[in-house]
């Protein structure tokens, strides 16, 4: 699957080929953000294409396992 993603009003970028064949985190990219609010969009290219779950964070890391339990904090459309 891809999808293109952009960070406050930056420039969309795409990734592509994110298939797994199960429960998997995959880090994207990394950001330098200063402290505050930031937007982050993002576009499928692709019907039917989903995402499980966005982790957002300063650790460097990848959560464990599945998580905590998703939380939609914004509007999707």
């Amino acid at each position: 699957d891809s999808f293109w993603i952009k960070v406050d009003d930056g420039t969309f970028e795409r990734f592509n080929g994110l298939e797994t064949s199960a429960w998997s985190w995959v880090k994207l990219e990394t950001f330098a953000l200063k402290a505050g609010e930031h937007t982050l969009t993002i576009g499928l290219r692709e019907d039917g294409a989903k995402l499980d779950k966005i982790s957002i964070s300063s650790d460097p890391f990848r959560p464990e396992g599945m998580g905590e339990p998703a939380v939609n904090l914004g509007e999707s459309r």
